[in-house]
Formats: C-alpha cells, sequence, structure tokens
C-alpha cells in the first residue's frame, strides 16, 4: 500500500528521520546565498528560506520556530525574525526543549540543573506518599527513576558533587523503605562485591559510566570531523570524565601485560578476559567503562575497610557472597530483608549497638528471674 505525502514525514518509518535531515540541509544550503548580508529590516523577513521551502512543498510554522540573537556575547531581541509577516518567538520568552534539553535566553544549565533537582525531588516524595510497601517502591526507583534522570545528567553539563548530593537524597529513601537505619553506609546498597550484594545501581556509578561512555563516542567517532572537534565532557572538577578514560585505558594496557589473575580455587586459564589491544568498537568501550566501574568499586572497598563495624564483613574469610535479585526481594518478608542486610552490617539494636548509639547505660543483658510464688 502507497500513501501520497504532501507535508512531513511517515510516524514510525525508519528512514523518514535520515530522508528529512538530509532534504532539510539541501534546502538550508541553498538558501545560504539569499540569506546572506549585513542585518536589515529586509533581511530579518527570511524571504529566501521561505521561497525555498515553499518549493519544496514545505512550510514553516513560526508558533513552533525560535530564534536567538546574539549580539557582543549576549542575548538580545533587538532584531525579530519573521515569516509571512508573523513574528517568530525568541528563546527568551519561549524557551524550547529538544530531545530532553531546554534552551533559554541565559545559554546556561543552571536553570535546568535546578528543575530536575525539583523533579527528583517531588518523584520521591511522591512515591513515598503512595502507600505501597517499601520493596516496590525501591523498584520503582531502580526501573522508572534512576533511569529518567540519567538523560538530563548526561545532557547537561552537571558537576559529580551534584550528583552525589542526589544520590545521598536517594539512599535516605531506600533506607527508609527498607526499614533501614540511618546510620547504614551507602556502600552497602550499592556495592558490587559485599559479602551481601543488593539488587540497585549507584545513581554516581551510572553518571561516571555514562560520561565515560560520551567521551569514548566522540573521541572514536567515525565522522572525522567530530572525532577532530575536540568535544570537552564537563563533568567538574572533583572528577573527570577524559582523565577517568585515560586511566582506565593505563589499568587496562597494564593487565595486558601482567595477563589474567586467577582468584580462589579456580586454575589457570579459568578466567578469560578480551586482550585489550586486540579489541575494537564496542567491545572496546565496554571493557573501559568495566575498568571504570571497577575503579569505583575499589574506593567503595576502601571506604568500607576503614569502617570498624560496618566494614567487619571484609574479614570473614569463609563466608560466601550472596547475591540478592528481585526475585528474593519479592518473597522475602519486609522484617526478613531488614533483619538480613542489619545482621551482615552490625546494625542491629543489639545491646552493644545500643550502647554505643548512647541509647542505654550499659552494653550488657540484665535477666529478670521471675520468683515463684
Amino acid at each position: 500500500m502507497f500513501h501520497r505525502l504532501e507535508k512531513g514525514i511517515i510516524t514510525g518509518c525508519t528512514i523518514s528521520v535520515t530522508l528529512f535531515a538530509l532534504a532539510m540541509n539541501m534546502l538550508v544550503k541553498s538558501a545560504e546565498p539569499e540569506c546572506r548580508g549585513p542585518l536589515t529590516k529586509l533581511s530579518m523577513d527570511l524571504e529566501g528560506l521561505e521561497h525555498m521551502i515553499t518549493w519544496a512543498r514545505m512550510e514553516f510554522k513560526p508558533a513552533k520556530s525560535r530564534s536567538l540573537v546574539v549580539r557582543k556575547g549576549k542575548v538580545t531581541d533587538e532584531f525579530r525574525f519573521t515569516l509571512r509577516d508573523i513574528q517568530i518567538p525568541s528563546v527568551r520568552e519561549k524557551p524550547i526543549k529538544s530531545l530532553g534539553k531546554t534552551f533559554d535566553a541565559t545559554l546556561k544549565d543552571a536553570a535546568a540543573l535546578q528543575e530536575t533537582t525539583e523533579q527528583l525531588a517531588m518523584w520521591l516524595k511522591e512515591v513515598d506518599k503512595s502507600g505501597l510497601p517499601g520493596k516496590f517502591k525501591a523498584w520503582i526507583y531502580q526501573h522508572g527513576i534512576l533511569p529518567r534522570l540519567l538523560w538530563p545528567l548526561m545532557v547537561y553539563d552537571v558537576p559529580v558533587t551534584t550528583v552525589e548530593s542526589y544520590e545521598s537524597k536517594v539512599s535516605s529513601y531506600l533506607r527508609r523503605w527498607l526499614g533501614l537505619p540511618r546510620s547504614l553506609s551507602s556502600t552497602a546498597l550499592y556495592g558490587r562485591k559485599n559479602k551481601l550484594q543488593l539488587p540497585f545501581n549507584s545513581l554516581a556509578e551510572e553518571f561516571k559510566v555514562t560520561r565515560a561512555r560520551q567521551v569514548l563516542l566522540y573521541r572514536d567517532s567515525s565522522d572525522s570531523k567530530v572525532a577532530r572537534a575536540g568535544i570537552e565532557v564537563r563533568t567538574g572538577r572533583k572528577w573527570k570524565a577524559h582523565d577517568a578514560v585515560a586511566q582506565a585505558e593505563a589499568r587496562l594496557k597494564h593487565s595486558e601485560l601482567t595477563g589474567t589473575l586467577a582468584h580462589g580455587r579456580a586454575g589457570f586459564g579459568s578466567n578469560t578476559k578480551p586482550i585489550y589491544s586486540k579489541t575494537r568498537g564496542k567491545e572496546r568501550r565496554k571493557l573501559i567503562q568495566d575498568e571504570v566501574r571497577a575503579e569505583v568499586e575499589e574506593a567503595r572497598g576502601s571506604k568500607i575497610v576503614a569502617m570498624g563495624q560496618q566494614g567487619a564483613w571484609s574479614r570473614w574469610e569463609h563466608a560466601s557472597n550472596r547475591r540478592i535479585s528481585w526475585a528474593d526481594l519479592w518473597k522475602f518478608e519486609p522484617h526478613r530483608i531488614k533483619f538480613l542486610i542489619q545482621s551482615v552490617y552490625d546494625v542491629l539494636p543489639t545491646p552493644s549497638n545500643l550502647f554505643r548509639w548512647g541509647l542505654v547505660d550499659t552494653p550488657s543483658v540484665h535477666f529478670v528471674r521471675k520468683q515463684a510464688h
């Protein structure tokens, strides 16, 4: 079945976007000579561009368009554009949102970051007030809020300190939903090499991996212009994505020299790993991203070892690791989940812990013998 197209592109067609981009690029390039020249009242009418669009049987909608004029480094409304005697609104009047990123007259991300912060607080508060069991609330965060939050963190220039503050807020809600004490370290929630591993992803870790992948996509792009553009991925001063990628590559090259290490009782050759110098494309990017995750996990390990009480599990020699899946959480009762986590990280309300927290006067247990009458 064939459809006659008059305007627009077919919804759902996989090549429509490519065809539209090719056609628009040709039209814009053809209209450049007619729109070139000094800024005058006549040139603001965009007659040349409108003529080319009309020739292509297309039509601009001024209400959906935006104009942006930058003069001497500042946004100004001194010049206004019109199409068919209809004025195009400026970005100052109506900010525009494209691919999840908002563009306004400030040309900065401060307002967008503030909006993201407010959205995260609203989402967590709405989930908290939903009346669902705690593990259902945690599932909504893991599969609903977290993926939705990662996109604005990628398109905006967000410092890692801001992401860490987001994670701190999320961790406080996860502890509340699971009935855990506030003193429980966030390493217990997100650690991947702990004795007890929970099915939660760290927001800061996912942010770092996403930014590292972004660096690799720009640097190793098949488009030579993109690869040579020197696009900088900004993540603040505390953690830099370019430095993390360089360090991950250095670690992979070093591991290639030392070879694959055998852990535990596994024999030589039991653990196979791709050789970094022989990988290309997606496989190489995955190795680098896994190495970035490994660096984050090492930082967690050094933090938990320094904790005498909650890090006592790191000295358990004969205890095997246990990974809790979402299927396990659905089967467990809330009190069982709570007891399991608190017992591993030694935050149960035992007499010694109550004394350490200043809730009782003595760390000993007093049994009262009932006298027989």
